[in-house]
Formats: structure tokens, sequence, C-alpha cells
């Protein structure tokens, strides 16, 4: 029997969220939560209704847990912290599309969306919350900290390390055994051939460190 869950988010983001779960056939999705409600709203044909319904609606549809379906890394975590506050018993599961490739021998945490042809290989521990977009690859022994996404066709080679809140933007390239620092953002079509340190933006062919970034500092 398919468990009842809510999606937190009514973006573009989200609506490739609703097609995974709708695959994977494990959740039915019992409404849509966002702060940002019009009226009666629908978002591909399911309720969205307002964060003061959201008691009630999680009652009165017996929902089991959800997914947080917001784009930056920063919101997604403070919307993931207030959930755990007010719902201690709340399950956060992994939106995982058919079609992408996640090794047996990988280790996955909660509250992640695998997109269509991502890969994750042997080795590689993802933990909480994280986005790995379409057609991206995360080889052998990588390890991706929470609240971290990594957009359309990046390419991370082995053993590298993605610590919290980190954004590797589309088609970026990073080298085997390369860390990447808390909270910095590399550049979309950029190719990282050394650590960068936390705090930082990083673009171009080869990467260099442009500016320092701040907690929270928004990157869409």
């Amino acid at each position: 029997m398919e468990k009842n869950i809510i999606i937190f988010g009514a973006s573009g983001h989200a609506k490739v969220v609703i097609d995974i779960i709708e695959g994977q056939g494990l959740y039915k999705i019992a409404g849509i939560a966002d702060k940002a409600v019009n009226g009666n709203s629908k978002l591909l044909g399911y309720r969205v209704f307002s964060e003061e319904e959201l008691a009630a609606e999680i009652n009165k549809n017996n929902v089991f847990g959800g997914i947080v379906a917001v784009g930056d890394n920063y919101i997604r975590s403070k919307i993931v912290e207030k959930i755990a506050s007010q719902f201690p018993d709340f399950n956060f599961i992994n939106a995982i599309h058919p079609s992408c490739h996640i090794s047996r021998h990988s280790t996955i945490g909660s509250g992640n969306v695998f997109m269509a042809g991502s890969i994750v290989n042997a080795g590689t521990k993802i933990f909480d919350h994280n986005i790995i977009n379409t057609n991206s690859s995360i080889d052998h022994d990588c390890a991706v900290g929470s609240y971290s996404t990594i957009a359309p066709s990046v390419s991370l080679g082995g053993g590298v390390t993605l610590k919290p809140f980190s954004s590797i933007l589309i088609g970026a390239v990073v080298k085997h055994n390369v860390t990447i620092g808390k909270n910095s953002v590399i550049g979309a079509g950029s190719v990282v051939l050394h650590d960068v340190p936390e705090n930082s933006l990083a673009y171009g062919v080869p990467a260099k460190i442009i500016r320092t970034r701040i907690d929270g500092e928004r990157y869409l």
C-alpha cells in the first residue's frame, strides 16, 4: 500500500520531484505545502495548501512523511529544520527516478532527490537533503555533504568530497580527489583541478576563486 506524503515547495523543481515520485510508485502525494498559496492553487493536479493548514493536512491524510522540493540549499535546510521541530515523527523520503543508477555499494541518507539519468557509483556516500540532478555522474568513493546541489550534467571524479551546502552548477567537472569546501559554489561549465576552500565562488577553465561568499547567500 502506498504511503501518503507531502511535498514542500511549489516551484518548477517541485514539478520534477512530483514526476519522480509518481514514477517510483511507492508513495501517494496527499498535497503540496507552500507559503505562497494563491486561492485554490494546484500543481500538476495536486492541491497546494498553506503552512497554516499543514498540521491539519498531516493528521487528516495520515501522512507518513515527505520531501522538501526547494532548489536553494540554505532555504531547503531551514524548511527541513522547521518540519523536524514541529513534527518529530515526520519521515523524510528519497525521490529516486527509475532511470538513475545508485550502486548497491553506496550509502544514501534521507530527503535526497535523484533525477533522471543520474549515477552514483560504488563506495560513495550521499548524506541528507541533497539534489542530484539530471544526467549527473558521481564516481566511486565520493562524499556529498548534506544540503548540497549537483546540477545537470555535472561530473565528479573518484574520491571527490563536497562539504555541506556545496553547489556544483550545470556541466561543471571536478577532478578526482578534490575537496569543495562548505558553502562554496562552482560556476557552470567550470573544470576544478584543485581544492576549493569554504565560502568560495569559483569558476572558469581551470576554475579560479573569484570571491568569498556569506552563509545563506543566494546562488540560483
